[in-house]
């Protein structure tokens, strides 16, 4: 297993500005970022970023088969009517065992989406899982 960080920051290190919304990358980054995405089993993002940005994870810029989406999260506090939630491909859900929202929970399995709880939720024990469960 090999991970790949893309990211986008600004000339002094920030990854957003102090609203959250940045706009960093030019249409050749965009591109870029999305053969990339094309050519990985998983894209992994934080709950923080569900929230804010609202995003699909799906080709835009490319053709290809679309990563699974991987989210990491402590609290389960998303909309259920959120892209990720509601477009294809596969979604998973890590948190830990102690996050607790059942309604949420409830309704989301019910759209197919996947909530993996760990004992030791880590970014080390997330990765293990997905590789030994999802083959990525």
């Amino acid at each position: 297993m090999y991970v790949i960080i893309f990211s986008t920051i600004t000339i002094d290190g920030k990854l957003a500005s102090k609203d959250y919304y940045s706009e960093l990358s030019c249409k050749y980054d965009k591109v870029r970022q999305h053969i990339l995405r094309s050519e990985v089993d998983a894209i992994m993002i934080g709950g923080n970023t569900v929230r804010i940005d609202n995003p699909s994870l799906t080709l835009k810029y490319v053709h290809g088969k679309n990563p699974i989406r991987v989210i990491i999260s402590n609290s389960l506090n998303f909309d259920i009517n959120y892209k990720i939630f509601n477009t294809p491909p596969q979604t998973i859900i890590y948190t830990s065992n102690n996050s607790e929202n059942k309604d949420f929970e409830n309704k989301i399995k019910e759209k197919g989406v996947i909530i993996r709880k760990l004992d030791n939720f880590n970014i080390c024990n997330v990765m293990n899982d997905l590789e030994s469960n999802f083959n990525v």
